[in-house]
């Protein structure tokens, strides 16, 4: 029978009876104040070293008991889905198929969505592989209308790939083609967990065969553009995974009467898709970019040329020409994975979470969250001054006389001088500023890469948005000027 006791650092924690004094007490310390993820499966893997026949049974009972009764909406205050997955975890490790197999009746059994979401975590991470009897009993839960947690889909979706990979291609093209009338709900978290399963296949299993052969490209290309951003993003994700895979992609654009939004993404993916490990060079883009343009001009579509013409200045496969006056050379370009980008002095860099901070994402208050919430662009509290949040996926930055351009949509040709509104104003310190995507933590562990530092004279800088409303201009970029130097 599971009780609640305190461990010697005062952490409470799930009692299970019938086990013997060695492991009891290696129970006890699993669920001590452990800091990394790897502290936690040597406790886990030590607990289950440390069990007899009798004690496996008693733990397995016990991880029932304890899953039912979170479910059933006890011990609150006290234990929760995570005091679960230790269980799980060790369960598996001690248990192997038998524990899989009891695990996944549980997560079929129950209806809580966090409790479900807790076992099927660790049914997906905590081993290498699931057992085919695990791996079938999750893929139930497909047809179950009633589960809706994201976590438990996307276990349910690989159930079924480790049961069926054919009957899991299938699946997923039917999924990734229901998604694209809803805008919110179960099918769209299950069309996310499709794209996410299709982006992690190892080459050499049935998956990576299936990812590398592009039969999905028809059913995911038209997600790119879909009014869910989260769905978007992943399907923009998997479009540009590699060289070969953009160009099938932008063959497909070719072949189908796209929107302006499409293009826009065409020009926002060719950052990730030219980048050194894709294996594709400017001149592979010029075929393809140059008829697309050809045919937004024979359409009189002046938005989409000029975003395409752009996009091949910036590839160096066309001459620049038409810049505004206050624009001079390119400084910095930042593309993300869907999210904002975002412009920071470096003084307030290693204050910003990203999606890691202060607290993980999806909690809703991470600063990734933050920087989405709202209408951008707008400054944002950062540390002890402000950062800049810019719009759409993308930024180039220019060096102007008096500050710095920054260009994030339309074509650079339309600025219309009243169209300039004041968002208030920048402090910059010595060392400029970064340009980064606003997913990255800016220091520590989760700090990526994917950032460009700008030089900037210190000093108060007034920021001017550039807003395509109510004219024929699609330009939409801001504009820092210096009105106190330092």
């Amino acid at each position: 029978m599971a009780l609640v006791g305190t461990t010697r650092d005062g952490q409470p924690y799930p009692v299970i009876a019938g086990l013997s004094k060695a492991a009891a007490t290696n129970l006890e310390r699993a669920y001590r104040r452990l800091r990394t993820v790897d502290k936690v499966k040597a406790a886990v893997a030590k607990l289950a070293g440390s069990l007899d026949a009798a004690g496996k049974a008693a733990l397995i009972d016990g991880t029932r008991e304890l899953a039912r009764a979170l479910a059933a909406g006890k011990h609150r205050g006290k234990l929760a889905p995570h005091h679960l997955q230790v269980l799980a975890a060790c369960v598996r490790v001690a248990g192997r198929a038998s524990g899989d197999r009891a695990l996944a009746d549980l997560a079929v059994e129950l209806r809580d969505g966090a409790v479900r979401g807790a076992i099927v975590d660790v049914l997906l991470g905590w081993q290498t592989g699931m057992k085919p009897a695990g791996a079938a009993q999750l893929a139930t839960i497909l047809d179950d209308e009633g589960a809706t947690d994201e976590v438990v889909l996307r276990g349910a979706l690989w159930g079924l790939q480790e049961t069926s990979p054919k009957q899991a291609s299938a699946r997923r093209r039917k999924l990734l083609v229901a998604a694209r009338a809803q805008r919110s709900g179960r099918a769209i978290k299950l069309a996310r967990a499709a794209l996410d399963q299709l982006d992690s296949f190892p080459h050499t299993t049935p998956g990576g065969r299936e990812r590398r052969g592009r039969a999905w490209l028809p059913d995911v290309a038209p997600l790119v553009v879909h009014p869910n951003r989260e769905l978007a993003s992943a399907a923009q994700g998997l479009i540009s995974h590699d060289g070969e895979t953009f160009l099938a992609f932008l063959a497909w654009v070719l072949a189908h009467d796209v929107s302006r939004k499409m293009i826009a993404v065409v020009d926002g993916r060719i950052y990730w898709a030219s980048l050194p490990s894709s294996g594709l060079a400017p001149a592979d883009l010029a075929a393809p970019l140059a008829a697309l343009l050809e045919r937004a001009l024979a359409k009189r579509d002046r938005a989409s040329a000029g975003i395409l013409t752009r996009a091949m200045q910036n590839l160096g496969l066309v001459p620049k020409d038409g810049a505004p006056p206050e624009r001079g050379e390119e400084v910095a370009r930042v593309g993300t994975e869907g999210g904002p980008p975002l412009l920071v002095p470096a003084r307030h860099l290693a204050a910003w979470g990203g999606a890691y901070a202060p607290e993980p994402f999806d909690s809703g208050n991470s600063d990734y969250e933050r920087g989405c919430d709202g209408a951008a662009p707008k400054l944002l509290a950062i540390g002890d001054g402000h950062g800049l949040i810019l719009g759409g996926q993308s930024a180039a930055a220019y060096a102007a006389p008096d500050g710095l351009f920054l260009h994030t949509d339309g074509d650079l040709t339309h600025e219309v001088s009243k169209q300039w509104k004041k968002l208030g104003t920048l402090v910059v310190d010595r060392g400029g500023v970064v340009l980064l995507d606003s997913l990255e933590a800016g220091a520590g562990k989760h700090a990526g890469v994917n950032r460009k530092k700008v030089a900037l004279a210190a000093g108060s800088y007034r920021v001017d948005a550039h807003r395509p409303r109510g004219t024929s201009s699609t330009l939409e970029a801001v504009r820092l000027v210096l009105t106190a130097p330092r």
